[in-house]
């Protein structure tokens, strides 16, 4: 169901970031990301697509230009905040990601331009830039690790669309950045990890009862079974919900904080209360609303799932930066996959297996992952010889 503190929240937001921040310090890059939303959030950014649209002008190189020279400050404040280290404001504030897409697409506009301007280089830097926003938004729930990994998605597929045009130069530049993003402690953990602080805090305020829940926020029977039980709790029958929560939160949090530390290998998005029949109202036990209560921020199988595929992702953006740089440098596609890259890149934590590499007699080829049961195979590259 929808979440009910996520819609009371939303319900009391304006500019994203006056609602998130209250008392900014200037030294998160989350404040400058909330910003560029707001201008794109704002009346004159959607006028601006308005009139595009009833133009028939969308989509335009010409149009994209008009839309850089006045909006550019936004993809300015997005560059500026990747400078710095990201963390969310207040606790419990789910951005609607419509807030970051147009961010996203107006990123990607700018990187057409460059590409149009012969500025290649330029054009792949910012398209990284774009990878780093959302490995940033990625690592700051799992809302957010969906989130973050769409927009990385997009900015994946922009690269791998312009890679005719990568330079020996590029190829090694994007090899470099995936190689740190990977690095990294996954995104996953990280939206995990925060997520486990962030639900604890929140349904410690929704059982207190300092998080007024009003009927009308229900979306669903059992968002309503909910809200009904808890406004007809007493203290001492609230303390007893409190320990069954808590009790639930560390047995799920537990169980996957644990699966996300070990070998990726291990890595899947199956519950970590496998079994568990949909809940129903009314509610038969405690333990079923406690359960209705932490079901809301539990971490969601295709937000997990959308965290593997974007390491998936990565990986191949890797191995397409090989397979470019032998294509310079022999002036032809390999024939095997090994012959542009060796030892760990080739292989693929998600499915166990190494990534495939096809040229078949039709002159497509196609580089892609077998995936996992959940996911499928994952075809990044699927282009004629000549692209």
């Amino acid at each position: 169901m929808i979440s009910i503190l996520a819609a009371y929240l939303l319900s009391q937001a304006g500019s994203l970031f006056r609602s998130e921040f209250p008392h900014p310090t200037g030294r998160n890059g989350f404040e400058e990301y909330l910003q560029a939303a707001d201008l794109l959030n704002g009346r004159e950014y959607k006028e601006f697509k308005a009139a595009a649209a009833k133009l028939g002008s969308t989509g335009t190189l010409a149009t994209d230009r008009q839309e850089i020279a006045q909006f550019g400050k936004a993809l300015r404040l997005l560059w500026a905040g990747n400078a710095k280290a990201a963390s969310r404001g207040s606790i419990g504030l789910s951005v609607d990601p419509s807030a970051f897409g147009d961010l996203t697409t107006l990123a990607i506009h700018g990187a057409y331009i460059a590409y149009a301007d012969g500025n290649w280089k330029s054009g792949s830097d910012q398209l990284l830039e774009l990878l780093t926003f959302g490995d940033s938004i990625s690592r700051l729930g799992t809302n957010s690790l969906r989130i973050g990994s769409s927009i990385s998605e997009r900015a994946i597929e922009e690269l791998n669309r312009q890679r005719s045009r990568w330079s020996i130069d590029d190829c090694d530049r994007i090899g470099h950045f995936v190689d740190r993003l990977l690095g990294l402690p996954s995104s996953i953990s990280a939206a995990i990890e925060y997520d486990r602080v962030l639900v604890a805090a929140n349904v410690a305020s929704m059982i207190a009862g300092t998080t007024k829940l009003s009927e009308e926020q229900a979306g669903t029977p059992v968002g309503l079974e909910t809200i009904r039980k808890l406004n007809g709790l007493g203290p001492s029958e609230r303390q007893s919900l409190g320990a069954l929560v808590t009790a639930r939160l560390n047995r799920i949090f537990g169980a996957l904080g644990a699966r996300f530390r070990g070998t990726e290998r291990g890595w899947d998005s199956t519950p970590a209360i496998p079994g568990e029949a949909a809940l129903s109202a009314p509610f038969k036990s405690a333990d079923e609303l406690a359960r209705a209560i932490c079901e809301d921020g539990e971490p969601q199988s295709e937000t997990i799932d959308a965290g593997l595929r974007l390491r998936a992702q990565l990986r191949m953006l890797r191995l397409q930066a090989r397979i470019q740089e032998y294509r310079w440098r022999n002036g032809k596609l390999p024939d095997r996959i090994e012959d542009a890259a060796s030892g760990l890149e080739l292989q693929d934590p998600l499915s166990g297996k190494q990534f495939h590499f096809d040229v078949p007699k039709d002159q497509i080829y196609r580089l892609y992952s077998d995936g996992n049961a959940s996911l499928g195979p994952i075809v990044f590259s699927e282009r004629s010889l000549g692209g």
